[in-house]
């Protein structure tokens, strides 16, 4: 019984240890965010340039699109400008979960994507979150520990996300987390028009 309590108050001082490093950090990055930001936004104020080839892409476009909308008998197919990406959310120093986390999501996707990823309408992209310049990830995706996420983009905006945190409770079992992810792609696949 002894060992059952002493492995509790470890385990609750471990939990607290680690909720106030996470807190810290935090704060830290939030102040860390702001003091850029507030810098970024000071030092390009006066700098109002306005990129005259986007100006001149836009107009083109907009006056190709009144040229198409006039012209019935030449209508172009609907360019489906949608993706998937799949991101892994992971630190610096890796533990072995984390990398077969990474090695089952990259075989899933060869064996079932190989033609959306050749085609690029499904991407795989490992992100450290430790970098400086990745941190906002952490914020944007309310990530917590290493992550897959799924996000569905139309051109640059993302439409939606989801993390796919199933993915530690299928980790020994290959062809439940295959599974997993492969029907959460298709479905993102599926809502954008891509299969």
């Amino acid at each position: 019984m002894k060992i059952k309590t002493a492995f509790s108050i470890i385990l609750a001082v471990f939990l607290v240890a680690s909720l106030t490093y996470l807190i810290y950090r935090e704060i830290d990055q939030r102040k860390e965010k702001s003091n850029i930001t507030s810098k970024d936004h000071i030092a390009n104020e006066p700098n109002w340039d306005i990129n005259n080839d986007i100006i001149e892409k836009a107009s083109d476009n907009m006056s190709n699109d009144n040229e198409a909308n006039n012209d019935n008998s030449s209508q172009k197919p609907i360019e489906n400008n949608f993706k998937v990406v799949t991101y892994l959310f992971h630190k610096t120093h890796r533990c072995p979960s984390c990398n077969t986390i990474e090695d089952l999501t990259t075989k899933t996707l060869n064996k079932y994507f190989s033609a959306e990823l050749q085609k690029k309408e499904l991407e795989f992209i490992s992100i450290n979150v430790d970098e400086p310049q990745n941190r906002h990830y952490i914020e944007d995706y309310q990530l917590f520990t290493i992550s897959l996420v799924i996000a569905l983009y139309d051109g640059n905006r993302e439409e939606k996300w989801q993390n796919l945190d199933k993915v530690w409770v299928y980790l020994n079992d290959q062809e439940k987390f295959s599974q997993y992810i492969m029907t959460s792609i298709k479905s993102y696949l599926s809502e954008s028009g891509i299969e």
